[in-house]
């Protein structure tokens, strides 16, 4: 088997593709078929870029996250 990307789990991919930048996304989107697939297919991994670049993180969220509630 080939070292490359689509080689890899399905897990291990959507990780990957949750850090790639959205241009990027749609650009590998049309260079492999089956990545093409696993993205248009993944809701959830273009909600996560989404919320990731164009939303950012909410304080609230991140205040949350620390364990204490932002006021």
């Amino acid at each position: 088997m080939a070292n490359t990307l689509i080689s890899l789990p399905p897990e291990i991919v959507n990780n990957i593709l949750k850090f790639v930048n959205p241009i990027d996304l749609a650009r590998l989107s049309k260079a492999c078929r089956i990545l093409h697939r696993a993205i248009a297919q993944d809701r959830l991994l273009c909600k996560e870029v989404y919320c990731r670049v164009l939303v950012g993180p909410s304080p609230l969220v991140e205040s949350f996250a620390c364990g204490y509630y932002a006021v």
